[in-house]
């Protein structure tokens, strides 16, 4: 019996399986023999742990499945419609022989390519299914069949399993190159209508010059034939040429300049432009001559004006200077005065005398250096304290209404 079955992705699939109701089969790892309509074959290779052996990749779709056992209900084959079957990517490796058969045919070649006649037609290949078959309701029903094809993206094939030697379908390109070469060197033979005429049939050539002939070499007996040298022999001789050799300098020879024509570029150039290049490289010169120049007059001038007005500024200081000393000679000169003791005994302070009416110590005093400046300021100090016994011995002379209490002792 043929039927269709359907996918183990189909959401009937898990309703039978959880169904205990269902009276249904289960089969698994069941040998088929599937028919695959071959989509695509290419040669790849593996990686570097596989040292890059090459290997077939198929790809198509699956069609049919042939169980090699017997199904239940008599079911011997399972059959999809084209575009809706199942995708299958197989993976043949060769063997040595194999292989071996490949590199005869040439598979270091640049033309070596895998036959197009070996995609596009339907192919049979071996493998394994797990199968759901569910009873009828009636006997005159066929039953349901879910198939689901194992390893079905990574299909291991060989020349064991699956009954093909697919290095056989290779052709030989290597016969194929040699005959194109042969074609394409093949020339024809020009045709004569007599025996061709030797026109050096009268020399003779010397044989010695035959390219035939090749310079015989030296064997090992008549390398033993040559004399012995004495030791240190070649040493010193070669010492010797050293000590001898005198390593001249090199000398280059300039080429002389050509004579140039009346009229060339080189000519005119020499004539016009050289002269004119000179004498703008000669000014250029002379004004940055004049320009340094120049600029160190320019410096020589500015430090001399510097050193001129600091001349001034010195001479401007001391004059004001002695402007100050002159405004304040009178004060500096009854400063350094000695002090009135007309009417007082010798030894003793006048405390009579009026103060003047200008304290001395009010006036501008004048700018004072060295030693004038220590006696204006004694004679300063002793005005003070003659004042300050003034106002206390006056302050004795007056009634005191604390004379009875103890008081401070001044």
């Amino acid at each position: 019996m043929k039927i269709a079955p359907l996918k183990v992705s189909d959401p009937w699939f898990g309703r039978m399986m959880t169904n205990r109701q269902v009276q249904a089969e289960t089969l698994r790892d069941v040998p088929i023999e599937s028919t695959v309509e071959m989509e695509l074959v290419e040669l790849l290779h593996g990686g570097p742990e596989d040292n890059y052996r090459p290997y077939l990749h198929l790809r198509g779709e699956l069609t049919s499945a042939k169980p090699i056992v017997e199904l239940p209900y008599g079911i011997d084959e399972l059959v999809l419609r084209r575009g809706s079957g199942l995708n299958v990517d197989a993976f043949y490796d060769f063997n040595p022989r194999q292989l071996n058969d490949l590199v005869v045919k040439g598979y270091f070649t640049e033309a070596f390519q895998v036959p197009d006649e070996m995609s596009g037609i339907p192919w049979a290949l071996p493998g394994k299914a797990d199968f759901l078959v569910v009873a009828p309701e009636f006997a005159d029903q066929p039953p349901v069949v879910f198939m689901n094809v194992q390893d079905q993206s990574e299909l291991g094939l060989d020349e064991a399993n699956s009954g093909y030697d697919l290095s056989a379908y290779f052709p030989d390109y290597v016969a194929q190159v040699q005959a194109q070469a042969d074609t394409a060197t093949a020339v024809d033979a020009p045709e004569h209508s007599g025996a061709g005429l030797d026109v050096f049939a009268d020399e003779a050539f010397d044989n010695n010059h035959s390219p035939e002939r090749v310079a015989p070499r030296r064997g090992v007996d008549e390398l033993d034939q040559r004399a012995d040298v004495p030791m240190g022999v070649f040493s010193r001789l070669v010492s010797e040429i050293e000590a001898q050799r005198v390593v001249e300098p090199e000398i280059i020879d300039e080429p002389e300049p050509a004579e140039t024509l009346a009229g060339s570029p080189e000519d005119v150039y020499r004539t016009l432009v050289s002269p004119g290049v000179e004498r703008v490289l000669s000014g250029a010169q002379a004004v940055l001559e004049a320009q340094q120049a120049l600029t160190a007059a320019l410096a020589a001038e500015a430090a001399e004006a510097a050193e001129a007005a600091d001349a001034a500024r010195a001479a401007e200081v001391e004059a004001e200077r002695e402007a100050a000393v002159a405004v304040h000679a009178p004060a500096l000169a009854e400063a350094q005065a000695p002090a009135h003791t007309a009417h007082a005994p010798e030894g003793f302070l006048d405390l009579t005398e009026p103060e003047p009416e200008t304290d001395a110590e009010l006036a501008p005093r004048p700018v004072e250096t060295g030693e004038s400046v220590s006696d204006s300021w004694r004679i300063a100090a002793e005005r003070r304290t003659a004042r300050i016994r003034s106002e206390l011995s006056s302050d004795d002379d007056a009634a005191s209404p604390f004379d009875d209490e103890a008081g401070p002792d001044l």
